[in-house]
């Protein structure tokens, strides 16, 4: 990891990080610049990752349950027509 890091110092011209104590090293402002850059590319590997070990499992998709202040007991899909629709084409409607 070492030989790594000094590599990547030599390309780009500076120390990445601040080695004065060797208990706590700390990123140099050089050093903080590509972590802040690199941090939503990293967030997004991350995430891809976390939502590819469902879909090995064979889950694919999200269910999304929502809830609206109307009228009381009723809920309605937000679907219009196609599957699971009435043959006027409104959306079903269950009460409890």
């Amino acid at each position: 990891m070492c030989q790594a890091i000094a590599v990547r110092e030599r390309r780009l011209g500076g120390a990445l990080f601040d080695r004065s104590n060797r208990r706590q090293i700390r990123l140099t402002r050089l050093g903080r610049q590509p972590r802040d850059d690199l941090r939503p590319v990293f967030e997004g590997l991350r995430d891809g990752l976390e939502r590819a070990r469902p879909a090995a499992r064979g889950v694919t998709t999200v269910l999304r349950v929502g809830m609206t202040t109307g009228r009381t007991g009723t809920c309605r899909s937000g679907r219009r027509g196609g599957a699971g629709s009435n043959a006027a084409g409104a959306s079903p409607t269950a009460t409890t």
